[in-house]
């Protein structure tokens, strides 16, 4: 009876931690088209002004 209770212990434990991954890449998934725009711009940005520490300044990081 312990083995069966500590394999369904296992099962158990298997199942939650692929749900909390599948839930996790979905939230990552949803998070990434919400701010797609966003970063595409930054993105633009970047490439054309350079990094904001790119000045005399604070130099090149």
């Amino acid at each position: 009876m312990k083995a069966e209770r500590e394999t369904a212990i296992q099962l158990t434990n298997t199942i939650n931690n692929t749900i909390t991954d599948v839930v996790h890449e979905k939230r990552r998934q949803q998070w990434k088209a919400e701010n797609k725009v966003g970063i595409h711009a930054f993105n633009e940005f970047e490439r054309d002004a350079g990094l904001f520490t790119d000045d005399d300044e604070y130099g090149v990081i």
